[in-house]
């Protein structure tokens, strides 16, 4: 999984240097407890997609390529040079060595954690 480093600014939106979530409304009581502090996003390497979009993405720059056969896998690192990451993509998706990219982050997969616990931090179901 990787972890990325967010601010909480409840209710519902995790800051980054390089970009701002807006979760639903069922993480606003759970999110209040942590407004202001630093939490860490989770997200599988498979759950990140290529966007064209720069709504809810990360830009970021491949580092390296294995391509696989039926998958590839690339190591990319955020735009300030901060944190790397793991990226699962097809093969029929073209890229190069220090390509930059934008990455989808769906936020329905997901995964927060409190910094110094490392406990998981879930929605509230209603």
């Amino acid at each position: 999984m990787n972890f990325i480093p967010v601010q909480v600014r409840a209710p519902l939106t995790l800051h980054h240097a390089l970009f701002q979530l807006t979760l639903p409304e069922q993480w606003a009581s759970v999110l209040k407890r942590y407004d202001a502090q630093m939490i860490s996003l989770g997200i599988r390497p498979e759950h990140l997609s290529v966007s064209d979009s720069t709504d809810q993405t990360l830009l970021v720059a491949v580092d390296l390529i294995e391509a696989l056969g039926h998958e590839t896998v690339l190591s990319v690192r955020l735009a300030d040079n901060s944190d790397t990451m793991q990226v699962r993509i097809t093969p029929d998706r073209a890229v190069k060595l220090g390509e930059a990219l934008r990455l989808a982050l769906p936020i329905d997969k997901i995964h927060l954690f409190d910094q110094e616990s490392g406990n998981a931090i879930v929605p509230e179901l209603h």
